[in-house]
C-alpha cells in the first residue's frame, strides 16, 4: 500500500516538473526563438566571412607490370607529415611545410586501389592547381627513389649470374676436350641452362622495374569550389541559440524567485 502511494506521489511530482518546464519554455518562447535566429544569423555571417576554397584533384597511377598491387598507404601517411614537403613544393604552394600538409589530403581510391587521389585546397584556384602539380611531382620522385634499391639489387644479381655463366662456359670448354663426355659435363650443362633461365628472369624483372613509372591518369582539372558547409553551421547555430535561450529563461526564473 505504502509503495503504491509513493509511486503515485513520484508520478505526480514528475508531471508537475514537466508542466513547470513546459510553462517556463512557453513563457520565454519569444526569447528562445530570438536566440535561435541570432545563432543562425551568426553562423551565416561567419560562413560569409570565410574565404572561398578551391580544390584541385590529381589522380595518380603507378604502372605495375610485376602483378603486385601498388601500395599507397605509406604515401598517404608520408604526405600527412609536414617534413615530407621540400622547398620546391612549398614554394609552388606558397605556404610553409605545415600549411601545405594541412591543405593536402591524400587517400586511396575506394573503387580502384591502384589509384591515389591527391586533393589540394587553396583560396586561389591557380595556386591550388600549381600546388597539386608540385605534390604530384614530389610523389613521382619519391617512387623513383623507392625503386632505385630494387633495381640495384637486380643488377647485382645479374652480375653474379653472368660471372657464374663465364665459369660454366670455361668448365664446358675444358670438358669438351675429353673424347667421352663425363658426368661432370652433363651436370655443367644443366647448371648452365638453369643459370641462363635465372638470368633471363632477372632481365625481365629489371625491365619491369625500369619502365614502372608514376603518372597522372589525366591532366589536373580546373579546381572546383568547395562547399562551406553552410547548412551544418546554421543548424549548429540554431542549437547553440536554443541552449542560450533556455539558459536565459532559467536565469529569469531564478531572478524572479529571488525578488
Amino acid at each position: 500500500m505504502n509503495t503504491e502511494i509513493t509511486s503515485r506521489s513520484d508520478e505526480a511530482d514528475h508531471d508537475m516538473l514537466l508542466k513547470h518546464a513546459l510553462s517556463l519554455l512557453w513563457i520565454n518562447r519569444f526569447i528562445i526563438v530570438l536566440c535561435m535566429f541570432a545563432g543562425a544569423l551568426v553562423a551565416v555571417l561567419l560562413t560569409m566571412r570565410d574565404p572561398v576554397q578551391y580544390e584541385a584533384l590529381a589522380i595518380v597511377h603507378t604502372e605495375n607490370r610485376m602483378g603486385v598491387p601498388s601500395e599507397w598507404a605509406e604515401v598517404v601517411v608520408w604526405l600527412s607529415q609536414p617534413t615530407a614537403y621540400d622547398e620546391a613544393t612549398t614554394k609552388a604552394c606558397g605556404a610553409s611545410m605545415a600549411d601545405v600538409a594541412a591543405s593536402v589530403r591524400a587517400d586511396v581510391s575506394p573503387t580502384t586501389p591502384e589509384l591515389l587521389q591527391i586533393r589540394v585546397r587553396k583560396t586561389n584556384p591557380v595556386l591550388a592547381r600549381e600546388c597539386a602539380n608540385a605534390v604530384f611531382t614530389m610523389v613521382q620522385e619519391r617512387q623513383k627513389e623507392l625503386m632505385a634499391p630494387l633495381i640495384k639489387e637486380v643488377e647485382d644479381q645479374m652480375a653474379r649470374l653472368e660471372e657464374r655463366i663465364m665459369v660454366l662456359k670455361e668448365n664446358a670448354k675444358q670438358s669438351s676436350k675429353n673424347p667421352v663426355p663425363s658426368v661432370l659435363y652433363f651436370i655443367n650443362q644443366d647448371q648452365m641452362i638453369s643459370t641462363l633461365d635465372k638470368l633471363e628472369d632477372s632481365r625481365k624483372k629489371l625491365s619491369a622495374y625500369s619502365i614502372r613509372k608514376t603518372s597522372l591518369i589525366s591532366p589536373i582539372a580546373e579546381p572546383v569550389v568547395v562547399s562551406r558547409k553552410q547548412p551544418f553551421r546554421i543548424a549548429l547555430g540554431c542549437v547553440m541559440g536554443l541552449f542560450l535561450g533556455i539558459l536565459i529563461a532559467l536565469f529569469r526564473r531564478s531572478m524572479t524567485r529571488a525578488e
